[in-house]
């Protein structure tokens, strides 16, 4: 997250995760300070965030199927056709690595069991 530049992007649904050969959860966006989801390209939804005591900001995934759904697929065709939206909201994120196919992530990135506040402001978009 150091290298990330601070700023306002858009982006469609399709465009926030990445279409592996096997597929599997991506597109997090963490520290997130306001979202605005669109439903139809009208304003929908927004959602403020308010940091935490150390500064902690949540993140946010939004996809078109479930963490299971991608979990169950081996290839792309075996994930079921989707006419929903499904918003992930994280108060952390572990780091990047698993040891599944290189080295695990760095110990001060790990995710440890905490307690985490959440503080969101939530309304109608426009």
């Amino acid at each position: 997250m150091h290298a990330a530049l601070i700023g306002r992007y858009s982006a469609a649904i399709e465009d926030l995760t990445v279409p592996y050969a096997k597929p599997q959860e991506s597109g997090h966006r963490s520290a997130v300070r306001s979202l605005e989801l669109s439903n139809a390209g009208a304003p929908w939804l927004k959602i403020e965030t308010v940091a935490d005591a150390r500064g902690r900001r949540p993140g946010f995934t939004l996809a078109r199927h479930t963490a299971q759904e991608v979990s169950a697929a081996a290839h792309p065709h075996e994930l079921p056709r989707s006419e929903h939206s499904y918003l992930y909201l994280d108060a952390a994120q572990h780091g990047l690595g698993s040891r599944a196919c290189g080295p695990d992530v760095w110990p001060d990135f790990a995710l440890r069991p905490e307690a985490r506040t959440l503080t969101l402001r939530i309304g109608t978009a426009g």
